[in-house]
Parts: C-alpha cells; sequence; structure tokens
C-alpha cells in the first residue's frame, strides 16, 4: 500500500474478477444541526484515503481469521491489493463495488446444536473496516446511552456493570420485567415480523438469569457472579485440553491450557465471587496431578517418582500400591507433595484467581 496520499494500495490492474452479491452504496445520516449532510461520494473518498486504508489494513491482519470463499489469506491481501487496488477505488467511488458471497461455516452451540457463521472475504472484510472507521464517528454519537454493542470505548464488562447498577438498585420486579417484554415481543412481531428466542430473552429474577455470561448473587447488594452454564462450558473445554490420554508431557499441556486460561481469565475475572475461581483453580491442578499419576505408569515407577520428589518411604509405598483410579489418587496427600502448587506455577500453568487469594 504505497502510493499517493488518497490512492491507497497500488500497482497496476491485472485482471479483474467480476464479484457477485448486491452492489455497496454508502448514504451518510444528518449530522451536526440537522442541515449539514454528506454526500455518499465524499464519504466514499475518505474511506479511499491511503492513511485509512492502511489502519484498516492492519487491524484486519490483526483480527487474522479464515479465509472467505475465494480463499484468500489475510496474509495474501497485501498482494492482491498491489494488483488490484486501482480498478477497486473505481468501483467503490462508482458505487458499483459488489462484495462476494460468505463462506457458511456450522460451529457446536453450547447448549446442543450448531450455529451456523458467514465468514466475509479477506478483501471484503478490508472495505468494511475501512468503512467503518469512516462512519462510526459520525454515527456513534447519535446511538442511546444504554448501547454498548460493537461501541468503541464500550464493553461487555460496561453492559454488566450497568445491569448490576440496576439490579443494586431495585429495578428487578418480575412483573414489570414481563409486561415490558410482551410489549417488546407485540412491537417486534407486528411491526418487524422477527420472533422473539424465548430461551434467551426469558424474564426471571436477576440470580436466575445469564447475562454475557455473568449473573448476580441473591443478595441485598448483589455481586457479579460467573454464571453456571459459563462454568459448565470452562470445564467442558479443559477436559479436552488435559485429557490423560494425550500423551503430552505436563510442561506442554500447561504451556497450551494457559492459552485458554488466560483469555478466559482476562473476561471472568471482572466476577466479585473469587471463590470460584480458586475452587477452579483446585480443580485444574487435581487434573494436572491425575495426568502425572496416569503417565507414572506401574508401582515401581510411581513409588520411584514419589520418592524422588520428596514423598516419605512409607507414604510413597502406600499410595503406590493402592487400587485407586488416577483421579482418586490425585487428591491424596503425596501428590499434593510431590506435585505442588509451586510446580505447577513453575511449569507454566496459569492461576485463574487473583495472586493475593490464589
Amino acid at each position: 500500500m504505497s502510493q499517493k496520499s488518497d490512492q491507497g494500495p497500488s500497482a497496476q490492474t491485472a485482471g479483474a474478477v467480476k464479484p457477485q452479491g448486491p452492489r455497496l452504496r454508502v448514504e451518510a445520516a444528518a449530522v451536526g444541526s440537522g442541515d449539514e449532510r454528506l454526500g455518499s461520494g465524499d464519504l466514499m473518498e475518505r474511506v479511499c484515503e491511503r492513511q485509512n486504508l492502511l489502519a484498516a489494513l492492519k487491524r484486519v491482519r490483526q483480527n487474522a481469521g479464515s479465509p472467505g470463499i475465494d480463499g484468500i489469506t489475510v496474509e495474501a491481501l497485501s498482494g492482491y491489493l498491489r494488483v488490484h487496488w486501482p480498478r477497486l477505488r473505481e468501483e467503490l467511488l462508482a458505487g458499483c463495488y459488489q462484495p462476494q458471497p460468505v463462506r457458511r461455516v456450522a460451529i457446536p452451540k453450547a447448549g446442543g446444536g450448531e450455529r451456523e457463521l458467514g465468514i466475509p472475504t479477506v478483501l471484503d472484510r478490508f472495505i468494511q473496516q475501512a468503512l467503518l472507521q469512516v462512519l462510526q464517528p459520525l454515527f456513534d454519537p447519535t446511538f442511546s446511552e444504554a448501547s454498548f454493542g460493537f461501541r468503541p470505548g464500550r464493553s461487555a464488562h460496561d453492559a454488566v456493570l450497568r445491569a448490576q447498577a440496576y439490579v443494586q438498585e431495585g429495578r428487578s420486579s418480575v412483573r414489570a420485567g414481563e409486561r415490558v417484554m410482551a410489549s417488546v415481543e407485540r412491537f417486534l412481531d407486528r411491526r418487524l415480523k422477527l420472533k422473539v428466542n424465548m430461551h434467551k430473552s426469558a424474564v426471571a429474577s436477576p440470580h436466575r438469569r445469564k447475562f454475557l455470561g455473568f449473573s448476580f448473587t441473591d443478595e441485598k447488594m448483589p455481586r457479579r457472579r460467573i454464571a453456571p452454564q459459563a462454568v459448565v462450558r470452562f470445564k467442558e473445554r479443559v477436559r479436552v485440553l488435559t485429557m490423560r490420554t494425550r500423551g503430552a508431557s505436563l510442561v506442554q499441556i500447561a504451556k497450551e491450557l494457559s492459552l485458554y486460561l488466560k483469555g478466559w481469565r482476562g473476561y471472568f475475572g471482572f466476577c466479585e465471587t473469587p471463590s470460584v475461581l480458586r475452587s477452579l483453580d483446585q480443580w485444574i491442578r487435581r487434573r494436572f496431578r491425575s495426568i502425572a499419576w496416569k503417565q507414572w505408569k506401574g508401582g515401581r515407577t510411581r513409588f520411584a517418582e514419589l520418592r524422588r520428589r520428596g514423598v516419605g518411604h512409607h507414604l510413597a509405598a502406600q499410595t503406590a500400591g493402592s487400587v485407586h483410579g488416577p483421579w482418586r489418587i490425585s487428591n491424596s496427600p503425596a501428590l499434593a507433595i510431590a506435585l505442588p502448587n509451586a510446580f505447577l506455577a513453575a511449569i507454566g500453568l496459569t492461576s485463574l484467581a487473583p495472586a493475593n487469594v490464589a
């Protein structure tokens, strides 16, 4: 993408493939006092400015992701733009650029079944990002103060905080909620011809429902807690990553699992119930001890490993000769001595609980 200031990705046009799909046109909403209005041509000129395109390309690279229906990867995008950008720019400015169809993929849903996702081509993701960077500053100020989704400077945590504040203020009447739900459902059904997913949108006490992965304690001043469904999904994922039959070393398993734990902690560490995080840490450490016991096959090997790791002769012999399975043994005093928390941390296992409460 090295060319004049407003030319964006440059080079010679080489054989355009006719795109498919609806034509892309942009109209700006009124801004400012109401008399000011930007035309689609002015907006698209700004979209095609070099600095805007460079920022869009950078974001697409950061987001990575799979290729779309045309098979072009994120890594190949720059080369594609160097060849095709002049044609693409002309199409965008003329209002005749046509996005390509999205690639459909099915992913499993936490509650069973599958959810279909649409993956746009990398090129369309690049153009969408360039459009977003120009349009968002114009439209975002007009959105509701109670709107948090996909807005700059706002996050899911902000939405959860707002919901928590409402609950703490006493705005948690089930009867009032049912009246509002009925009104909204009628509007969506009659005016917009949309059906409400009653499983996701049901009305109940705050401590019985989940919101963005969180719920609230049933107390006078409700605290944020991790929704039970989120804990179930977390354990399912950890079980897959720590299967005793994997054959990988404890160090390798800790490395792979910690990538998931760090991301999960970054989101759910926002809870106000650290005892849940401590309990999950204990459960994970027990799974690691179970893996080690499974890998130390045979009584003699297990006895030798326990002795080598500081377990007394009598306790090591008693534990090595036990008829109990790996999960039962993982909670034994001998395994706690042989594989203490400090050892698991040293091999790279991430803790979920804050350091002062781990």
